[in-house]
């Protein structure tokens, strides 16, 4: 299983220094029938492992193993494609909103925990489902991290857009 894994990571530093991802693809039919045909494998996968239990008496021989092998790769190698190619297709695009998230990345993963803790203990005595509960604080800590760095980024532009001199160089003069 390491050997998979490693092989992926060979791969995507392949990718990286061939710089593959540079440039838009010319056409989307591979990626079209990819996508339209990445189910076959997976659910071949998914029927190999779940034969032996329904078969009694099952022994493991060379052609299932095959099967396995070739089910669990040619599985891997479709959705890794497919995953990377939405990604170079419909991710990589910029806009404000997307600036204004990279912008606020670092400041959520830092508050995003102390927010799951406000939220999470507000829906603790409501009479909501728990699957409602999850959504709901997934939602408001996703949404209030954001807000509230934003908040902050906004608050400290308003409050030292008049200074002339950077901390750096009051240090500096120190």
């Amino acid at each position: 299983r390491l050997l998979a894994h490693f092989l992926f990571y060979i791969a995507g530093t392949m990718c990286y220094r061939r710089k593959v991802f540079a440039n838009q693809p010319k056409s989307n039919k591979l990626y079209i029938v990819a996508s339209s045909v990445a189910w076959l494998p997976v659910t071949g996968h998914i029927f190999v492992r779940l034969w032996p239990f329904f078969v009694p008496e099952f022994t493991v021989t060379p052609l299932y193993q095959l099967l396995w092998f070739v089910s669990f790769h040619l599985s891997s190698i479709v959705m890794v494609y497919v995953m990377a190619e939405s990604f170079r297709l419909y991710v990589t695009k910029t806009g404000k909103l997307w600036d204004a998230l990279n912008r606020n990345s670092y400041g959520v993963y830092i508050i995003h925990v102390v927010l799951i803790g406000v939220f999470g203990t507000l829906l603790l005595n409501t009479n909501l489902p728990a699957v409602v509960k999850w959504l709901t604080l997934v939602v408001t800590t996703y949404v209030g991290s954001n807000l509230l760095v934003s908040l902050y980024r906004a608050g400290r532009k308003a409050l030292f857009v008049g200074r002339k001199e950077s901390i750096q160089e009051v240090i500096s003069e120190a």
